[in-house]
């Protein structure tokens, strides 16, 4: 039934240092404000209260709820349009009591989930009936995994409007420079991921086990990777990405939803400038891939760098995740969720990320690359998610629409449920930059052509 009422957006773990640090100083003082209805929920009235008195005075609500409490929970949800949901770690704190209400009440659901065990249990179990109430359920949609999936997006969505729609990517991978802190919650995911007795099922479990696509075997890991095809200008080698174990499932996801999707079109007065408002279709094969070009302090500039911070990284995490010991005995020095770096640390932060891809025939690549500014876990994921929610909240900007499958609901990806919206949305609002370059490929000087 459709909502009658102010744009409502509920934040709910209003506490949680994202939220309270970022996120939401950000829309108490988002240009478009007035438009709509903020309500600030979680457990506690009190400390609800106090974030409240820190942000720009303005019109708000504070609702104390615990996810426990399905009445309430149930009452919240249907009042809202649009409920970001940063109280993690999800599969803790009963995440599914509010990703039910909003399927059920035909509200809109975003997260910064990143325990993939805990969405495969949960994609199955609620993915039909939001496609029918018409939610749209977006996980991971701060820098885990929403820049990535959106470059790769971009990368496709360009390709096709200079090759057409018959010509895709056949392997793409992201190269990732970023500067920041080390997110509490992330860590706090990991933990609760490794305690859990759930089995890692790797890039396709987000993808129905009853699809009888084509399922290649997963590759081996590589702790260095190099881009798919060597253009000037792009990265040649990257060390092993930590992120990719939870991204790639997002990616295979958008791949396997955009080839689920209708083919849609924008209104357009000349049917020959139809072809760049269509929704960008996969192939029926491609590969995904992540690698880290710097990643503060560490810098790969060769094979040996590659090799030697990527195998660092990949020890570290898997004794973090499977020994209790060491996550003890780190706990001091690793932020707790509700801790962080502080807004200056934070300020002197970056995202960039440019994405290599290659066209199944052979003939093109597309470069994309991805410019934020602000700690990549914090600062940026928070106005993220928050251009993020009000792309489903708010009329898209002129020249763009959410994709078909927005309107449609389901668990979406951020690239299959918000599409060119959110970049847009970023790009006016001096959140990030999302830019694309065909390469044609085999001709003298390697020709570009900027789109």
């Amino acid at each position: 039934m459709p909502k009658s009422h102010t744009p409502t957006l509920v934040v709910y773990g209003s506490t949680s240092y994202t939220a309270q640090q970022h996120l939401l100083p950000y829309l108490a003082s988002h240009p478009d404000a007035d438009a709509f209805h903020l309500i600030l929920a979680g457990r506690s009235a009190e400390k609800l209260a106090a974030v409240d008195a820190l942000l720009p005075k303005r019109e708000r609500e504070i609702v104390a709820v615990k996810l426990n409490d399905q009445g309430g929970v149930e009452s919240l949800c249907k009042r809202a349009d649009v409920v970001l949901n940063l109280a993690g770690p999800y599969q803790l704190h009963n995440a599914t009591a509010l990703i039910s209400a909003c399927v059920k009440h035909s509200t809109h659901y975003l997260d910064l989930c990143g325990e993939p065990n805990f969405l495969a249990r949960i994609v199955p179990n609620y993915d039909f009936a939001a496609s029918k109430t018409g939610a749209v359920i977006i996980p991971m949609c701060g820098f885990e995994a929403a820049p990535g999936d959106l470059n790769i997006y971009h990368a496709l969505r360009t390709l096709q409007a200079h090759a057409g729609r018959e010509t895709t990517i056949a392997a793409a991978t992201n190269f990732y420079d970023i500067a920041g802190g080390v997110s509490g919650g992330t860590m706090a995911s990991i933990a609760a991921s490794s305690v859990s007795g759930d089995k890692m099922e790797g890039e396709w479990c987000l993808v129905p086990k009853s699809w009888s696509g084509h399922q290649p075997e997963h590759p081996s890991l590589q702790l260095a990777l190099r881009p798919p095809v060597q253009v000037a200008g792009a990265p040649s080698i990257g060390g092993w990405f930590p992120g990719s174990m939870l991204n790639v499932m997002t990616f295979r996801r958008s791949w396997f939803l955009s080839r689920m999707s209708p083919v849609v079109y924008n209104e357009a007065p000349e049917a020959a400038k139809a072809d760049q408002y269509k929704e960008p279709r996969h192939g029926d094969d491609a590969v995904f891939a992540e690698a880290m070009t710097y990643m503060a302090p560490l810098r790969v500039t060769g094979l040996l760098t590659a090799y030697l911070y990527g195998g660092l990284l990949l020890l570290f995490l898997g004794l973090y995740s499977s020994a209790a010991w060491m996550r003890d005995a780190l706990a001091q020095w690793i932020p707790q969720p509700g801790e962080g770096p502080t807004k200056e640390e934070c300020e002197r932060g970056h995202t960039r990320i440019t994405t290599v891809s290659r066209s199944n025939d052979g003939r093109y690549a597309v470069i994309t690359k991805y410019a934020a500014g602000g700690d990549p876990g914090y600062s940026h994921t928070g106005k993220l998610l928050a251009e993020a929610g009000l792309s489903l909240l708010l009329p898209p900007p002129e020249g763009t629409e959410l994709p078909a499958l927005a309107r449609t609901g389901g668990f979406l990806t951020p690239s299959t449920g918000l599409g060119m919206v959110v970049i847009e949305r970023m790009r006016r609002n001096g959140i990030a930059t999302v830019d694309s370059e065909v390469v044609e490929l085999g001709r003298p000087g390697e020709h570009k052509k900027q789109l």
